[in-house]
């Protein structure tokens, strides 16, 4: 009987402690609707997590928790989503025991009244009491704001309508400020004569962080001078630390800055720096498990930590309370570093300038901010990365000819627009022409306006006067690749114009670009005289990009001379070529050397460029200049031979010739190539003893590629061992040089894999920069496609490529590798929005290229599923490889 009664004190004692350890909280509010959903918050720092919810009956509301800890907790409760209610919460403070009642008699939750035994919530209490009416208006004009917004955005509506809208919504704005602004006055005067508690240190923090985001916020001084009267307890609190950011932030760090760093806790807490993980670029996430968008991101983001995961560190900065954020991580699949600098909105949150979540700081292997943004949607985080981690990074340059200019990736001070990237500017008396290649989320639309215009630097407006490639003023969806090509033609820009404004004007949310620069320092300039040559000949500037050659600019010639000016990319010495146009001309070019501040004169007559003679200080042309003067009787006989060879060709394309006549003509080419041949096995002796008296240059490895190839190619060639040695003269850092690499392989060409062998493998990247390898698709037969966008031939091939991909897709891989550079590579599949396993092992000639022993291209590799190699051939027809694949796979 003994044991019975004291079980049943003791069960007594539980049930006791337990309630003492709940709190309630009783609503009584009059006009409640039944069937609203309240909701009960527990607050941590920050974060609000949704504990509770209760529906109204009878105007009633009822929650029953315990209080976490045993101590004074804050909630809140809501109804957000309700009709009638604004996006606002009550606070409540909850202690054990306490026994809570709300009543009111209207949907304004911010001032419904609290009774309470807690003292944090009759404080709470006071503060309201002293702006109750106002806090009412508040509500009201919010209410109105957002009914405003719902209406603006719920369709069907006209410009007018919209614009009728947006200013009632500026209108109500400006309200509210007003009203705060009036609320302030009175929460300073109560701060003034109440002493400091946790709320009233609360409503301290409430100023100051409006003193941060109200712009022209009147009353600041007076909100330093009352934190500068906390004791040194009160400012060490959380809210006095946030006081203090607030009032005294610290220098933000911007775009092109260097990162700041701080000590990083991870979840054992482990202390780690941003500086740790340099070398790679830095996806910084400011995130807080109570931000709804920050959540959606994390499956984005791990997408983008497992893909990029040779270049890319993904870093999570929480800026949750420590107990909060190591909750929250529990709770999902961080596979990224997880790390917390324990000062929530002070530490960097502060110093990063971040005013919302989730923010994100990218940064470069080397340090520097990148980019920093805030907000995220499906796609976005994906959309930023291909932008600024995939995208290869481009210097200004410059061309100009007395007609044209032509600013290829103008630098741009300021804009509030990733989508838009300028890749060229061309200007000229009759349009200002901008070249846009565009960024976004796949399948999700753009729009331009057909107000935009160009603002020059004096203020000139020059209007839009047509569009290529996108539809202005309606959806223009992105494709699968997220990238899109798009020009503008614009009225011509003012004369002496230097930097000009991309805008849309008459719109909401304009898209901007400011500041495009059309100049720069330490330019060249080429004067060209000519005699012998009729004016109205175009006379062009290029560049030779690896095996590919592109024209900057042209210009007709006028008073027999010619005039370009452009700028040095990296700002060191480099060759561009001029050649002259039209029949006549040889086809080759005048190689001239060019370095910041050069002043080039050419002077010549005729259309051969052996008698054409280049003035210029810059040593690379002299030695050029040199071997020219040592070869000019062969040169000028095979510049001879070209114009020959092109005229044999224009014979045999100007009138259908019968097969025997076709015959006859490519034999006459052939004699002449052979001519041609014996022409540069005279000079090659007399262009080695220079190199053997010489010292490197760039000039210098150029004729030993030109060597390389006599070496490689041409049975007749007899200095093997002299241009072996004078490759041995070559430093090894010259030997990184890409043309360099491929001069090496013409020397020691690699074992090349024949049919039979196993195939070759490497390393092959696709645009995201993720590897592949040819093992991957055994099991299936490869057909490896050798391919180069300035081959005419490789892009007429592309729809049968993609047309065998397909019929074939059960037993036949198709694997595209581009001889490219990187940047060329990647910036044609973006516009031609090339897919598929289009891939570039970045080795240009000196990779699988010679591996395979490819000599022209296009050229084909076929594999067997098991990787041996089956056949391989070169060239192509319309329709030869559709033939090609029905012979070796049939149907």
């Amino acid at each position: 009987m003994k044991n019975v009664i004291l079980m049943a004190l003791l069960c007594m004692g539980f049930f006791s402690a337990q309630a003492q350890n709940e709190f309630t909280i009783q609503g009584k509010v009059k006009g409640l609707k039944d069937g609203t959903v309240v909701t009960l918050f527990r607050t941590e720092g920050n974060v609000g997590s949704s504990i509770a919810n209760d529906t109204v009956k009878n105007e009633s509301f009822f929650f029953k928790e315990k209080a976490e800890d045993q101590e004074i907790g804050k909630y809140s409760i809501s109804c957000y989503g309700a009709e009638g209610f604004p996006p606002m919460g009550l606070d409540i403070w909850a202690a054990p025991g306490a026994k809570i009642n709300i009543s009111g008699n209207n949907t304004y939750i911010y001032t419904w009244k609290v009774k309470s035994p807690v003292e944090q919530q009759k404080v709470r209490s006071g503060f309201v009491d002293s702006s109750r009416e106002l806090w009412n208006e508040f509500q009201k004009t919010v209410l109105e704001y957002y009914k405003s917004m719902d209406a603006m955005y719920a369709g069907n509506l006209n410009e007018e309508q919209k614009k009728s809208l947006r200013t009632r919504c500026d209108s109500l704005r400006y309200v509210q400020d007003e009203i705060n602004l009036k609320i302030d006055a009175r929460t300073i005067e109560r701060l003034k004569a109440t002493p400091v508690s946790e709320v009233w240190l609360e409503e301290l923090k409430r100023l100051a962080q409006e003193s941060v985001y109200m712009k022209g916020f009147p009353y600041k001084d007076e909100v330093v001078s009352i934190y500068n009267g906390l004791s040194e307890t009160d400012k060490k609190t959380d809210s006095g630390k946030t006081i203090h950011t607030c009032l005294f932030p610290p220098v933000v760090v911007n775009e092109g800055d260097e990162m700041v760093d701080a000590d990083l806790f991870d979840l054992e807490g482990k202390i780690h720096h941003l500086a740790d993980y340099k070398g790679k670029y830095m996806l910084v996430d400011i995130w807080s498990s109570g931000c709804g968008p920050c959540i959606m991101a994390l499956p984005e983001m791990k997408e983008i930590s497992n893909q990029y995961k040779d270049k890319l560190t993904v870093i999570s900065l929480s800026s949750d309370p420590e107990k909060t954020w190591k909750r929250a991580s529990g709770q999902h699949e961080m596979i990224w570093e997880n790390l917390n600098d324990l000062q929530g909105m002070n530490g960097l949150y502060a110093k990063y300038g971040v005013r919302g979540i989730p923010s994100y700081i990218l940064i470069s292997p080397q340090g520097k901010v990148l980019k920093k943004w805030t907000g995220y949607g499906k796609g976005s985080l994906k959309q930023k990365i291909r932008r600024w981690v995939d995208t290869p990074s481009y210097a200004m340059s410059m061309v100009a000819s007395e007609t044209t200019t032509i600013v290829n990736y103008p630098t741009v001070r300021t804009s509030n627009t990733d989508i838009h990237e300028i890749r060229q500017v061309e200007l000229s008396d009759t349009a200002a022409i901008v070249r846009v290649h565009g960024y976004y989320i796949p399948k999700y639309w753009i729009q331009v306006s057909s107000s935009i215009a160009l603002i020059a630097d004096n203020g000139t407006v020059c209007p839009l006067k047509r569009a290529e490639g996108i539809t202005l003023d309606q959806h223009f969806f992105m494709p699968e690749s997220g990238e899109a090509d798009y020009t503008f033609f614009f009225e011509p820009l003012p004369k002496g114009t230097k930097t000009f404004d991309m805008v849309e004007r008459n719109v909401a949310t304009p898209d901007k670009l400011e500041g495009i620069a059309l100049t720069m320092p330490h330019t060249y300039t080429i004067t060209g005289h000519l005699e012998g040559v009729e004016d109205g000949t175009s006379i062009g500037l290029w560049l030779s990009e690896g095996s590919m050659f592109k024209r900057l600019v042209n210009m007709p010639l006028k008073n027999g001379m010619f005039f370009f000016t452009g700028s040095c990319t990296k700002n060191e010495c480099s060759e561009v070529l001029v050649r002259g146009e039209g029949s006549g001309f040889p086809g080759t070019s005048l190689s001239v050397w060019v370095e910041p501040d050069a002043r080039i004169v050419i002077k010549g007559k005729d259309r051969l460029y052996t008698d054409w003679r280049i003035e210029s200080n810059v040593e690379e042309q002299k030695v050029m200049e040199h071997f020219r003067g040592a070869v000019k009787k062969w040169e000028e006989q095979d510049q001879k031979l070209m114009i020959q060879t092109a005229q044999l060709f224009e014979t045999m394309s100007s009138v259908k010739q019968q097969e025997k006549e076709e015959k006859k003509i490519w034999d006459k080419v052939k004699k002449v190539y052979a001519q041609q041949d014996v022409l540069r096995l005279k000079s090659a002796p007399v262009i080695i003893k220079i190199m053997q008296e010489t010292e490197v240059t760039l000039v210098w490895i150029k004729k030993l590629n030109e060597l390389s190839y006599l070496y490689k190619f041409n049975a007749g060639f007899k200095q093997k061992a002299e241009v072996v040695a004078l490759y041995n003269r070559l430093s090894e850092k010259d030997k990184e040089l890409d043309c360099v690499k491929d001069l090496t392989v013409r020397l020691f060409p690699p074992t090349v894999v024949e049919v039979g062998d196993d195939m070759a493998d490497a390393d092959l990247y696709d645009v995201n920069g993720k590897i592949h390898h040819l093992s991957d698709f055994k099991g299936k037969y490869i057909l490896i496609d050798f391919w180069s966008q300035g081959c005419a031939p490789c892009l007429q091939s592309l729809p049968e490529l993609k047309e065998i991909t397909e019929h074939y897709k059960e037993r036949l891989t198709v694997v595209s590798l581009s001889e490219d550079t990187e940047k060329n590579w990647k910036s044609f599949s973006s516009a031609k929005q090339l897919s598929g396993n289009n891939f570039n092992d970045l080795q240009g000639r000196h990779g699988l290229y010679a591996r395979y022993g490819v000599r022209g291209i296009p050229y084909y590799v076929f594999i067997s599923p098991e990787g041996k190699i089956m056949t391989t051939w070169g060239g192509y027809g319309e329709g030869s490889l559709k033939a090609k694949m029905k012979e070796l796979l049939g149907e």
